[in-house]
C-alpha cells in the first residue's frame, strides 16, 4: 500500500537530515580532518545529497500525471 505524500515518516527523516546538515556538534572546531577537510563537511554534504535524493524519489513516486 502506498502512503500519501505527506507521511510522517518522510517528514521525520527530512527533519533529522536537516539537523545533520547544520553541524551543531562541531561549532568552532575543524578537527578531526579527512583529506584536508573537516569531517563535519562530509557529514553535511552526505545529508544534503540524501535530502535531495529522498525528495526526488518522493516526487517521482507520487507525482500525479493526468490521464488523457
Amino acid at each position: 500500500m502506498r502512503r500519501e505524500p505527506g507521511s510522517p515518516i518522510f517528514w521525520l527523516t527530512v527533519s533529522v537530515l536537516l539537523f545533520v546538515v547544520v553541524p551543531y556538534g562541531f561549532l568552532g572546531e575543524s578537527e578531526p580532518r579527512f583529506a584536508h577537510l573537516p569531517v563535519w563537511f562530509y557529514l553535511s554534504l552526505a545529508a544534503s545529497v540524501a535530502i535531495a535524493a529522498l525528495s526526488a524519489w518522493r516526487i517521482v513516486r507520487f507525482w500525479d500525471e493526468p490521464d488523457d
